[in-house]
Order: C-alpha cells, then structure tokens, then sequence
C-alpha cells in the first residue's frame, strides 16, 4: 500500500509514513512490533488525528479484526484523543461478530462484548510493561 508514505524534506530519499498510516500499522502489527504498552504509549502522545486518513487506511486493509482493534482501543481513550462518535460507530460496524484477543499474553483478561475481544482489565494504566504507579 502506497497510501500514506511521504518523503520528507532534506530526507535524502528516506520514505516514513504519515502519523495516521504509522498509527494503523502499528495497531494493524502490534503484536509483532513494540506491543500494546508502547503502541498505547505513543498513540495517547499524539496531538490530533486525523480521522479521514484513518478511516481511508483501515478501509484499504479492509480487514475486520483491525477495525475492532482500532475502534476499541480508540473507544477507550476517545476522550484523550478527541474522536469523534461517528468514528468509533465506523470501526464498529465494519468490525464483524468475531470474538478476538486484542493481543498476546494478557494476564488479567476482561472482555468487552460490546467490541466482542478480551483485553487486558488494566489496559488504561499500563505503562513500559507494568502499572503505573498509581495503580499499584
């Protein structure tokens, strides 16, 4: 997919993806990259998001599954982010009946019938692979 890649100026020729490509990607393969904690971490550092460009790569994967990641973990920092409703219905209207894992190794399991995926309960305090502090 060519949508979303951009070549910076005085990047020698270097492509990067744009912050909504590299937020759906990263959402797309968090297992096989950083991991949940570090995707929340960087996601919740984002200034604004550009929901036109996500919707637009989520709808060229065309996949069920990232659209229920994708709309539950928006879902529950939407206020964070500054989502729109219109966005969450989005994800979860194109998300399927499929019951899921958002990802590996969750510890604590809690499950949101609403997104149909179990998540891990403490998924709002997770921070560098522990809780924070105040959680504990």
């Amino acid at each position: 997919m060519k949508e979303g890649v951009v070549f910076p100026e005085f990047g020698g020729g270097v492509r990067i993806t744009d912050k909504e490509r590299t937020i759906t990607d990263s959402i797309k393969d968090m297992n096989l990259i950083a991991g949940l904690e570090e995707v929340l971490s960087c996601l919740v550092s984002a200034n604004s998001i550009d929901e036109t460009k996500m919707l637009k790569y989520l709808a060229l994967y065309d996949n069920a599954f990232l659209y229920q990641k994708t709309g539950f973990i928006f879902s529950e920092y939407q206020r964070e982010l500054g989502i729109s409703d219109d966005f969450i219905k989005m994800c979860k209207d194109r998300s399927g009946d499929s019951k899921r894992y958002l990802t590996t190794g969750i510890n604590e399991p809690a499950y949101s019938g609403e997104w149909k995926l179990v998540y891990p309960k403490n998924i709002k305090s997770i921070k560098n692979g522990g809780l924070e502090d105040s959680a504990i």
